[in-house]
């Protein structure tokens, strides 16, 4: 009989279901369960908002369901109780599910509301929204049975259920990489071998293996949980953007403003226009809000998120950022349409590409939040014929009329124009000092008039059109660099740039473009109904202002594209509509300021002081690897700099080898060479003269460069080098 046990022990034949339950078994078998509901219940609260059950409530409600499932293990009705709980679990839903419907509903809800913050689009919620925990108690049963299952059994099948939802959940971006989701991950792992049915046969090496991977996905979730993958995101998000929607003729920056090169237009083919009546065109193709100061970057969903509500109104009664001056311009009979079709060759794919008076709104979509964006397969609609004068019109007859329709019209754009107003004045603080410093203050109320003669008249002075200037401003802010750090070379996205911020700095707001212009003269030598093509030549970027009762319009500043017909644009010569175009200047209201968050501990906390040893043991390596990451970058930038050099013409290669140089006696002190005086001269020559910068003097210069170099590293020490070569990244 003793020999009969062993053998039947060997060969697997004597299973613990014969086997009484022992309270030592069923706690060593619901060890995996402990990970598994403390990542749930996390997942689970940072999800659901609206579950004020605290995280560790829930983790115990079902710690306690697993724990009675478990004292069953071994009894005549084990193999009866998954089955049993899913009809009970229905039987509760069939009788109460009205109240399971209203919960679901309001968790539903708190889905929507994530996918809106995500999405930038709206989605409507339910109503009838009603107690969570009706629709929490069933779900946790179900959880219950799904997860004791699988510690039973040693399998994952019972948990792939909720596998599939978190993943899913993850890659919508409506759960977050943290925490939860590693105690989950790691409750996955260590079911993995436990159980009746093992799955694997467990020796020491897999167990280790186990082990390792359980503390991977436990310290990747501690580090997530708390680190900012911001520019992560965004790099990915650009270079996604570039394989989706770019073609490699596309020649404007689509808003990337640090270390801004040459405008590389060329005579590559972009758009095919067709009109019945052509005209002049501006063709949005990309709309910044954002001002970071060294890029323009649409709004963040999640801040498009929070008007919701107002765009849902608006759409529902017909306005549309895209198409207000059209709605504007429907309020007078005497205006006229022409049909556009426009065909996208080789420029971005993201967005369709419409003009200021853009009438088809039908063609919109209504569940977008924001007025940035338009369907690609947009091609071909309506427009109003004219431009700005003819919308300067179009404002003054909106405040004579007192027909409904119009007073209808006007409550929207209030609601519209108070978005814009504290969407589109943000600036960052160094460029609003920057402004300050060249325009000094502005207080009080200004005429729109009077702000665009000032703005127009200090870009010309200050700045001067050169299309093979490099901007070479990093990550510090790009208006402060072409203002005050450079000779005031630039094209059109210098010029946009400055002309934005401007006009916010006097409290109009403003938007940055880029996009396509066909100009007055192509268009007076175009066929009506014969197609035109745009190259990258025609590509460029302009500001637009926000005129009050019509909507965005463009503010033309660049050099050789303004129209004579848009200055000039008096109040006086639309009636006597001053009100709407008076603007109050913007006094750092909407400055972005920057202030730690400060966070005083509540009486009787204690205030952390240092790091566990596991959190040392998982962030040293990391931050080691974050600093090799930081010196390769740093190295990579340098390269990339010293590359732009050596790449640039005479005269801007002499500017920039000096401001190097200039750099380096900057970290060092007193380092003066005898060659001061004649690369100082030279550099004079490179900055503000007419004369050929010849290759002896860029050669000259470069020479200078290097004894300005070695002579800091002779006067430098040991730590210094280190810290400027490693660190710093300045040689």
């Amino acid at each position: 009989m003793l020999m009969e046990r062993k053998t039947e022990n060997l060969n697997g034949t004597r299973s613990r279901r014969e086997r009484p339950a022992t309270v030592s078994g069923a706690m060593t078998g619901m060890i995996p369960l402990v990970p598994l509901w403390l990542g749930t219940a996390l997942v689970m609260c940072n999800v659901f908002p609206s579950i004020q059950v605290p995280w560790w409530g829930i983790a115990l409600f079902g710690l306690i369901l697993s724990a009675g499932l478990f004292a069953l293990r071994g009894s005549p009705i084990q193999r009866w109780v998954m089955l049993g709980g899913l009809v009970l679990t229905a039987v509760f839903c069939l009788l109460f599910w009205q109240a399971v419907y209203g919960g679901l509903q309001t968790l539903v809800n708190d889905i929507t509301v994530k996918r809106t913050a995500l999405t930038g689009r709206i989605y409507l919620e339910y109503a009838g929204a009603g107690n969570v925990l009706t629709a929490l108690i069933p779900l946790l049963i179900f959880l219950a049975l799904l997860f004791t299952a699988t510690a039973m059994r040693g399998s994952l099948i019972p948990l792939l259920p909720a596998a599939i939802a978190l993943l899913a959940g993850t890659a919508l971006g409506i759960v977050s990489v943290g925490l939860g989701w590693a105690l989950f991950a790691l409750g996955m792992m260590l079911t993995v071998g436990s159980g009746e049915i093992r799955m694997v046969k467990v020796t020491v090496g897999r167990a280790a293996v186990l082990l390792v991977c359980a503390l991977v996905a436990l310290a990747a979730g501690l580090v997530l949980q708390n680190t900012d993958l911001t520019n992560a995101k965004e790099g990915f998000a650009r270079r996604l953007h570039e394989i989706r929607y770019d073609a490699k003729t596309n020649s404007m920056p689509e808003g990337q403003l640090a270390d801004l090169g040459p405008w590389k237009k060329s005579d590559a083919q972009a758009l095919s226009v067709t009109m019945t009546d052509p005209q002049k065109l501006y063709l949005r193709g990309h709309i910044y809000e954002v001002y970071t100061g060294s890029a323009w970057e649409p709004a963040e969903n999640a801040e498009l998120a929070e008007s919701e509500a107002l765009f849902y109104w608006l759409h529902e009664n017909r306005f549309y950022g895209q198409s207000q001056i059209a709605r504007a311009m429907e309020l007078d009979a005497d205006n006229e349409k022409l049909r556009v079709t426009v065909e996208n060759l080789s420029a971005c794919r993201e967005n369709a590409y419409l003009p200021y008076a853009f009438a088809d709104s039908h063609l919109l979509d209504p569940g977008q939040i924001g007025d940035i964006q338009a369907d690609s397969a947009i091609t071909s609609f309506d427009v109003y014929s004219g431009s700005i004068p003819k919308w300067y019109e179009t404002q003054y007859r909106l405040t004579s009329a007192n027909d409904p329709e119009t007073r209808q019209y006007l409550a929207l754009e209030q609601s519209y124009r108070q978005y814009v107003t504290d969407r589109d004045l943000q600036m960052t603080q160094e460029s609003w000092n920057t402004l300050y410093r060249q325009l000094g203050e502005t207080g009080g109320t200004h005429a729109l008039y009077e702000i665009q003669i000032q703005i127009r008249d200090y870009l010309e002075e200050h700045l001067h059109y050169d299309e093979s200037v490099y901007t070479l401003s990093g990550n510090g802010d790009f208006l402060h660099y072409v203002l005050e750090s450079s000779d005031g070379g630039g094209y059109s996205v210098h010029y946009a740039t400055a002309a934005a911020l401007m006009l916010r700095y006097y409290g109009v707001p403003s938007r940055y473009v880029e996009g396509y212009y066909l100009t007055p003269e192509q268009a007076e030598q175009m066929q009506a109904g014969q197609p035109v093509t745009l190259t990258e030549e025609n590509a460029h970027a302009w500001a637009e202002y926000y005129l009050n009762g019509v909507g965005f319009v463009p503010f033309e500043v660049t050099p050789g594209y303004i129209d004579p017909e848009d200055l000039n644009l008096e109040t006086g010569a639309f009636g006597s509509a001053e009100d709407l175009f008076a603007y109050q200047s913007n006094s750092m209201t909407y400055a972005q300021t920057e202030q730690p968050d400060l966070e005083e501990p509540e009486v009787g906390q204690r205030e952390k002081l240092g790091l566990s040893p596991l959190t040392l043991l998982l962030v040293i390596p990391l931050a080691l690897l974050a600093l090799l990451a930081f010196i390769v970058l740093r190295r990579l930038r340098l390269r990339r700099s010293l590359r732009a050099i050596d790449e640039a013409d005479d005269r801007n290669a002499v500017a920039m080898r000096y401001g190097y140089a200039m750099a380096l006696k900057a970290r060092t002190g007193d380092v003066n060479l005898p060659e001061d005086a004649a690369a100082a001269h030279i550099n004079e020559l490179a900055l503000f003269s007419q004369h050929e910068i010849t290759q002896s003097q860029r050669k000259q210069m470069d020479i200078y460069a290097g004894s300005v170099l070695d002579a800091c590293k002779r006067r430098w020490k040991w730590r210094q080098k280190l810290k400027l070569r490693w660190i710093e990244g300045i040689y």
